[in-house]
């Protein structure tokens, strides 16, 4: 029995069930590895902007001062509108 074989099967059999332990196991490896490859390109991208302008560190300087800016700047107001947009439980 391939633990591929029932992909398609729903991770919650009634309404209010709790997960499976194998739905919890899939949904756990999925998030690891997003995470690492989240993590990965995070720390890749800026190794890849040198790169491309060697002998400068502006384009990953650039890169770096404008992930910063957007999370400070949206990150509150994507934080507020979370927090008033009901929940789906």
């Amino acid at each position: 029995h391939c633990a591929m074989s029932n992909l398609g099967a729903p991770l919650l059999e009634a309404e209010n069930a709790k997960p499976s332990r194998h739905a919890r196991s899939w949904l756990l490896l999925s998030h690891a590895l997003t995470k690492v490859g989240s993590k990965a390109w995070e720390f890749s991208l800026p190794l890849l902007l040198l790169h491309f302008s060697p002998g400068s560190l502006l384009a990953p300087t650039l890169f770096g001062f404008s992930i910063f800016l957007l999370r400070f700047v949206l990150g509150p107001t994507a934080g507020s509108w979370i927090d008033r947009t009901p929940r789906l439980h």
